[in-house]
């Protein structure tokens, strides 16, 4: 049997293994139960690292969703165009 060696990520590797991690964990237990601890360790990175990218759990969540939620068809700009 053969050892793969782990190589660390960075940069947008490592962003998505944090953001798949936290859409995967937010849809499974909910905003409230989420944890950047929690976070770090399914991502396999550590809490600094997280910080590091995002200030708090919000901002986090936030980055998630506009990664992977679904996305408006029409921007609020366009509405106000549309309507003058």
């Amino acid at each position: 049997m053969t050892l793969q060696k782990q190589t660390s990520r960075h940069g947008k590797q490592l962003e998505m293994a944090i953001l798949t991690t936290v859409w995967e964990q937010i849809n499974k237990v909910g905003y409230q139960e989420l944890t950047i601890k929690e976070v770090a360790q399914l991502a396999h990175t550590n809490t600094n690292t997280v910080y590091r990218h995002w200030p708090n759990k919000a901002v986090l969540v936030l980055a998630a969703c506009a990664q992977f939620g679904p996305k408006p068809k029409n921007t609020a700009f366009q509405y106000w165009k549309a309507a003058r």
